[in-house]
């Protein structure tokens, strides 16, 4: 829990705001109920992947929703 804490901590002060008003389901362009990398970066250019790694909480590689959920918000 600490670990996942202080991991959405840091991505709050440390990654820009990323999405202006797109949804989960916008973003999951496969609809297999998680966002990849490449289609975060298809959906956000102007993010590197160590800002995706670093919301990436439980280190799947990819963003849940729930991590989704969590990422500041423009």
């Amino acid at each position: 829990m600490r670990k996942t804490l202080l991991t959405l901590t840091v991505a709050a002060f440390s990654v820009p705001a990323l999405l202006s008003a797109q949804s989960f389901e916008e973003v999951d362009a496969n609809a297999d109920g998680s966002i990849s990398m490449e289609e975060a970066m298809a959906a956000m250019p102007d993010v590197s992947t160590e800002d995706l790694l670093v919301l990436d909480a439980d280190g799947d590689g990819a963003l849940s929703a729930d991590e989704f959920a969590a990422m500041p918000q423009g």
